[in-house]
């Protein structure tokens, strides 16, 4: 990697830190030239106007933090986080779906995101379970420039040759 897509990096996972300052009932930590949009427990949104950037974070899960991340885990590990998984329909009971159903909400996130920032780019990252969400949602969206850190989908799908390298980046 270059220092210009070092540092592009660098940004980006320091963006994804914010969602886990949220989690923690921390300050956001948003680097010079970013604001915060809308943050939840489980994704944010922050946008640099100068850059005309807008970026969809999703973090990983937080055992220590959040008990239902436990139940999400075990639906996790009985899928292989293919859209076809026979997982998206097994696991503990009133989370059968969940990695599918939150798939469904960042799409529409992404949506509309789209639409009101008509003219920015529009970023989709994520660490680990984020990073695997942002990986399926980037791949749909052709286009949308995608990072994934550490995740675990990297190994079980690669990304199709239709893709422009510049568009999605694993680290």
């Amino acid at each position: 990697m270059n220092d210009d897509e070092i540092q592009e990096m660098k940004e980006v996972a320091s963006l994804i830190e914010t969602v886990y300052q949220n989690k923690k009932g921390l300050a956001l930590n948003l680097p010079d030239g970013w604001r915060a949009e809308e943050y939840n427990s489980l994704r944010g949104v922050a946008i640099n106007d100068d850059k005309k950037e807008v970026v969809l974070m999703l973090r990983g899960l937080m055992l220590d933090k959040d008990p239902r991340d436990g139940l999400i885990l075990a639906n996790m590990l009985q899928r292989n986080f293919r859209d076809d998984s026979p997982g998206l329909r097994g696991g503990v009971p009133g989370y059968q779906d969940t990695y599918g159903r939150d798939l469904e909400i960042v799409q529409e996130k992404l949506d509309q995101l789209k639409n009101i920032y008509s003219g920015y780019d529009i970023i989709i990252a994520g660490h680990s379970r984020g990073g695997a969400q942002a990986l399926h949602i980037g791949r749909r969206n052709k286009g949308t420039k995608t990072y994934a850190f550490a995740s675990p989908q990297s190994e079980y799908e690669p990304i199709p040759d239709n893709y422009n390298p510049k568009d999605i980046k694993i680290y």
